[in-house]
């Protein structure tokens, strides 16, 4: 049978069996087979071409797509190694935060059963135990015995709870030690939120600890020490109030705590009470505090439930936080025993004022006629009777002021009080005081200021000059005839030496210490041969004490001695300088020895003044403003105009306007100086004044005797004076008549001096200068007086020069009074002229301006107290235009330079010493126009 056979088939075939098989001689059934079999490759080429086929469409798009596959690979392959690189940073960070935790903080890791799985070096170092021995035990290993079991109840309770615990607990160290930390205790959690492992994350805190252990024993033992205190001690807060105060605070003022007093009180000063010179209660504590910061050196006193308590405040400022303690002391015995003695204080005050008013009104009518007595004709037996009397009773003197003195050093009432002076003028009339003296026993006594002192100086001039006084009288009364007295006031850095030596008798060594106690002299028989209280050196030596200095003494029996201090004092600015003050004057040396010629040169160098040598007369040099120095009187006949100085003592030549003399300038170089300054005030009216002063005086004097006196030393001066018997009566003279000057008298019956000067000052507003003249010498007596508005003080026994130098000065002043109401007429007159106003409108224009000057006056004042330059320059303009149209030169002159000043804002100006400058000027106008009715 033949058949179709697939040509694979047939290949096949032929292979196998020969090139001469022949299918179709087979038989049927294997034909068939083969049949069969060739009809099965046929289906299978047709499905190869159908597969070849749909595989050839599709080649491009499963090309396309593994390209696409290739570039997300390539994409992966680098997100995959970016990812990698990340993963490696994060890992490297995450090793420097473990590597800071490690080395800051104290790391363990727990399971969750609380068996150690990790810890770090700073857990092994504080806790003393090693890796070994830590990991796989229980974390209670470092547990404190003196944790509560409730501390680890809480937690446990907080961790399982996956919530952090954070607190402060003591562990202890595998050494019996212990330490503190701030722990945290942080849960580590899977991604299914199950407790994996704690970490705990702990901070040494053992310093701290400490440190705040002491802090609180230390505020322990001081709340201890103040609970302890017998004072009362509260502190304050500024804002607050009181924060706290001591156990004794409760135990006065009845209260249990702090709570309960705040209660009912806000502040502490609620508790004051009310009385004079003591804290007063306020609206805060802060006001009343600040009343005592204000014046800390102060003593303040507060009452409290009527005890009476010294209070002092003390600044604490700790770390920007600002309290106040406050210490309460009560010292009520201390402040009633103080009352008491001041009350003593007083009565003995009063006996002594009493006692020195008693024993000096009959010793100043001894001293006073035995002065008027020794100016008449006496014999030499009376005049030798008058001299003791006379020196009896200064001794008398000097022993009531040395226990009046004493009296007031002893009470503590002798306060150091600076004042600025001129060296040379200060302390010449002091030094020259016992110069006489000195004179009488034939005592070489020299003086030497030290030239650099300067011309203003700030010292206690007054204590100085009473302790100079003791020193030298002692000097020259312990240093015998022929002997020699030197003082010496020199400078000595910031400091002055006051210096007294001299060759008296000495002091023996062992008595030199002894002699500066009250009541002491070298010796009984010093007392009896020199006399004495033995008080002066005790009085000298406290009042150099309260000049924060020492007495110091270096003596020789049979040599001498020599007493000094040393006082500390600053430089002021002199509103009058000797070289202003002759700026006007050429000075001469004429006619002098080589020694004085050096020593005058010597002296005005030091003091910036220049001068030129004559050899003969010079016409250029003999004019109204030239002054000679000169040794030989007959050698300056031939000057008609200048002034003369001689050295020495007053010859042929007489004193007068032209003339006068230095008779001690070889002992006491340095009064040129004072000479100098004193020879433009040598005017003829001054002579003419010691001739007689012209003057109208009121003395209030009830003592029969003292009248008596003072009728003599008035009439000598040429006063024409009334007496007032009391000091009504004086209120009543002074109403009726003008007076140049008052004389009062303080202790008087019906009424004292010191009632009629307040109401001749305060209520009838009299312009008189009233000067006090009292037996009492106490401390505080003249500021007493001045305060009172008086202008001087005279003391009894009444100095005839102190007397003459007081009725001079005010005499001066009238004259100086008198002369400007002159003036005052001229320029008046002047004014009118060169307006052309008649002599009423010319009246009408002064008035109006008179009117004007209390407000103008009083404004230039509230401007410089208040710092108004405005005010002070208009009141000035205004001042200074009506002056100057009413031709009053000086004043609009001084105004002008008050408005200059006041325009730029000066405040280095002198502008009180101008406003006092100028009130001469507008008392003689406002007086003036008061004549005019």
């Amino acid at each position: 049978m033949k058949i179709k056979m697939h040509s694979l088939l047939q290949r096949q075939i032929k292979r196998a069996f020969g090139k001469d098989f022949d299918a179709s001689m087979q038989d049927d059934s294997l034909v068939k087979l083969l049949d069969a079999i060739s009809g099965s490759y046929d289906e299978l080429y047709k499905e190869k071409r159908f597969l070849e086929h749909t595989l050839e469409m599709n080649s491009e798009e499963l090309t396309r797509a593994n390209i696409k596959i290739q570039e997300q690979n390539a994409e992966l392959q680098k997100n995959l190694e970016k990812t990698s690189d990340a993963n490696e940073e994060m890992i490297h960070m995450l090793k420097q935060y473990k590597r800071a935790i490690d080395t800051s903080l104290i790391v363990s890791v727990t399971s969750p059963d609380g068996v150690i799985k990790y810890v770090n070096d700073n857990f092994i170092k504080i806790s003393g135990y090693s890796r070994y021995e830590l990991l796989g035990k229980k974390h209670n290993i470092i547990r404190h015995p003196q944790n509560p079991q409730e501390l680890f109840t809480e937690i446990w309770e907080t961790i399982l709870a996956k919530e952090v615990w954070q607190g402060i607990i003591p562990n202890l160290a595998k050494d019996g030690s212990t330490y503190y930390v701030n722990a945290a205790i942080v849960p580590l959690l899977n991604r299914e939120g199950e407790i994996v492992e704690f970490m705990a994350l702990r901070k040494d805190i053992t310093s701290t600890i400490e440190y705040q252990k002491k802090v609180e024993t230390q505020k322990q033992r001081v709340s201890d020490i103040l609970d302890n205190q017998e004072s009362i001690i509260v502190v304050l807060d500024p804002k607050e109030g009181i924060k706290e105060v001591n156990k004794k605070f409760f135990e006065l003022f009845g209260f249990e705590t702090l709570e309960k007093f705040l209660q009912k009180h806000r502040y502490v000063c609620e508790l004051f009470e009310t009385k004079e010179g003591f804290l007063r209660e306020s609206s805060s504590d802060v006001l009343w505090l600040e009343s005592i910061l204000k014046e800390p050196h102060k003593v303040h006193l507060a009452s409290i439930d009527g005890r009476i308590y010294s209070v002092k405040i003390a600044t604490i400022d700790k770390e920007e936080e600002l309290r106040y303690l406050a210490t309460f002391t009560d010292i009520t015995p201390i402040e009633e025993a103080r009352i008491k003695s001041l009350e003593a204080e007083r009565e003995k005050a009063n006996f002594l004022a009493n006692m020195s008013h008693e024993i000096r009104t009959p010793m100043n009518a001894i001293l006073g006629f035995s002065e008027l007595l020794a100016k008449t004709e006496l014999d030499a037996r009376q005049s030798k009777f008058i001299e003791l009397i006379k020196n009896s009773s200064a001794t008398l003197i000097q022993i009531i002021n040395d226990i009046l003195d004493f009296s007031k050093l002893e009470s503590g009432h002798n306060p150091i009080e600076l004042t600025k002076i001129n060296p040379f003028m200060e302390f010449e009339s002091t030094l020259m005081l016992l110069a006489g003296k000195a004179r009488e026993k034939e005592i070489s006594y020299m003086i030497e200021i030290d030239p650099a002192l300067g011309e203003c100086v700030a010292v206690d001039s007054f204590h100085i000059k009473q302790i100079l006084t003791n020193l030298i009288g002692n000097a020259i009364k312990f240093t015998p005839s022929g002997g020699t007295v030197h003082v010496k006031i020199q400078k000595q850095g910031q400091k002055i030496r006051f210096c007294v030596e001299d060759s008296g008798i000495g002091i023996p060594k062992e008595r030199q210490q002894k002699i500066f106690e009250p009541f002491s002299q070298a010796d009984s028989s010093t007392t009896r041969k020199f006399g004495g209280t033995g008080l002066g050196l005790s009085i000298s030596n406290t009042l150099v004490t309260l000049m924060q200095s020492k007495l110091e003494l270096e003596s020789k029996e049979g040599v001498g001695s020599k007493f000094y201090f040393d006082v500390a004092y600053s430089v002021c600015d002199s509103k009058s300088t000797l070289k202003e003050h002759l700026r006007d004057f050429s000075l001469y040396l004429f006619g002098m020895d080589a020694k004085s010629h050096e020593n005058l040169a010597s002296q005005l160098n030091a003091y910036g003044i220049a001068w030129s040598t004559l050899e003969a007369y010079s016409k250029e040099a003999d004019k109204s403003n030239a002054i000679i120095i000169a040794k030989n009187e007959e050698m300056t006949d031939a000057f008609c105009e200048a002034k003369i100085l001689f050295l020495g003592t007053e010859g042929k030549t007489k004193e007068d306007v032209r003339h006068h003399h230095i008779e001690v300038f070889e002992e006491f170089p340095s009064i040129l100086y004072n000479e100098l300054m004193r020879l433009e005030l040598i005017k003829t009216e001054i002579k003419e004044i010691k001739k007689s002063l012209q003057m109208r005086v009121l003395a209030a004097e009830d003592y029969e005797i003292n009248r008596l006196l003072l009728s003599e030393l008035l009439m000598s001066f040429g006063v024409t004076y009334d007496f007032a018997l009391n000091g009504q009566e004086a209120v009543e003279k002074a109403k009726a008549n003008h007076y140049d000057l008052i004389l009062m008298d303080v202790n008087m019956p019906v009424m004292n001096g010191i009632e009629a000067t307040r109401i001749l000052i305060q209520e009838l507003h009299i312009k008189t200068p009233i000067v006090a003249l009292t037996a009492n010498a106490l401390e505080g007596d003249r500021e007493k007086f001045l305060s009172l508005g008086m202008a001087d003080y005279l003391t009894k026994p009444i100095d005839t020069k102190a007397l003459e130098a007081v009725l001079s000065r005010y005499a001066v002043a009238q004259l100086q009074s008198q002369k400007m109401t002159m003036d005052i007429k001229a320029s008046l007159e002047k004014s009118r002229e060169k307006m052309r106003f008649s002599e009423a409108i010319m009246q009408k224009v002064f008035i109006s301006f008179v009117s004007s000057l209390e407000t103008l006056e009083q404004n230039m004042r509230d401007g410089w107290e208040q710092r108004e330059f405005s005010k002070i320059h208009m009141s000035a303009h205004n001042l200074k235009s009506g002056a100057a149209s009413l031709c009053f030169d000086t004043l609009s002159k001084i105004s002008a330079e008050i408005e200059a000043a006041a325009k730029r804002e000066d405040e280095n100006f002198d502008f009180l010493g101008k406003f006092q400058e100028i009130l001469p000027y507008l008392d003689a106008i406002k007086e003036f126009k008061a004549t005019l009715g």
